[in-house]
């Protein structure tokens, strides 16, 4: 029976926590696609020309095509060939120490292993910008629809947007070194600066969604009255917002307290737990607006779920 090491073994075990909670994130989607699927094809495919469904279909379906590719490149169990590789250049390295051309050789492939490997970690990370910037924009664009696109909100958002993408830029690094652990998988471990550096990229993220939920929180209550009494946390809740906000949180804290290799298990699943809230809280809308046969004087907007759960318990069809 082949021995492996203690570092193999736990880079194998931690490899597995980060592609299970992955996975995760893309069952989340597909089941939460597949429950909504009668919504959808209701709202969204019956009008898919127009800009609202043409954005929801653009949400929707690229995160889960981005999701599953990138999926193709895990392993989910055995060792694969660039940890035999390395293990197999220790070896050598050790048992001939004098032959620099067999070295050397095995060396150049598992450079190329490498670097291949880093290109699709720095293709993962920039599809995961995109994916959040999507869901940032949409909620942005929310929060000014329930204001009326008020000059005053426009500039407060704006300005926040700059002022926390400067903040995540300007982290400090502190004190980086060098990980000297065996690769295993297609994924490179990180300093503790690094991780410092992409926790606080999501920090900013948290904050702007914090200024969201503050401001649609202030317009909730400053149309208290015009809520059925108490449904307003149940409204709070179907927004979204909060659902996010914690996610956000949880996958923070595990940069903070993760080791080098599974400090960002959970940023695929939080990518897809925002998309999957995102796409529910749009076709909530689109129910809303199509059950509320009155007008709250806020627009189509997160509020109108009261309406929707209020026409639902009258008998009232979606449709």
């Amino acid at each position: 029976m082949q021995t492996v090491t203690l570092d193999e073994a736990a880079i194998a075990h931690d490899l597995r926590v980060i592609h299970y909670f992955y996975l995760a994130g893309i069952v989340l989607l597909i089941y939460d696609n597949l429950l909504m699927l009668d919504l959808e094809v209701r709202f969204i495919w019956k009008s898919w020309r127009s800009r609202t469904s043409a954005w929801y279909l653009f949400i929707r379906y690229s995160s889960l095509c981005i999701r599953t590719m990138v999926l193709v490149s895990f392993d989910f169990g055995h060792f694969n060939l660039e940890v035999r590789v390395n293990t197999l250049h220790l070896e050598i390295t050790h048992i001939f120490p004098k032959d620099v051309g067999l070295v050397l050789s095995i060396s150049r492939n598992l450079t190329r292993s490498r670097n291949r490997c880093n290109k699709l970690n720095t293709v993962k990370g920039l599809l995961t910008v995109l994916q959040e910037g999507i869901v940032g924009c949409t909620l942005i664009l929310r929060v000014l629809a329930l204001y009326s696109f008020e000059r005053r909100i426009v500039i407060i958002l704006v300005a926040a947007v700059i002022i926390f993408i400067s903040l995540a830029a300007a982290m400090p690094t502190g004190l980086s070194h060098t990980l000297n652990l065996p690769p295993s998988g297609c994924i490179t471990p990180y300093s503790s600066a690094e991780q410092v550096r992409e926790a606080g990229a999501w920090e900013a993220m948290l904050a702007g969604d914090v200024l969201l939920l503050g401001l649609t929180l202030y317009r909730v209550y400053t149309h208290e009255r015009e809520i059925p009494t108490g449904r307003i946390w149940r409204v709070l809740i179907r927004d979204g917002t909060i659902i996010i906000c914690l996610a956000n949180l949880a996958n923070i804290l595990m940069f903070h307290f993760g080791d080098s290799l599974t400090f960002s298990s959970l940023t695929g699943f939080t990518v897809s737990l925002s998309v999957a809230v995102l796409c529910r809280l749009m076709l909530n809308l689109h129910l809303a607006a199509a059950l509320n046969t009155g007008t709250t004087g806020l627009g189509t907007n997160s509020l109108r779920f009261a309406h929707t759960e209020e026409g639902a318990d009258n008998g009232l069809d979606p449709t």
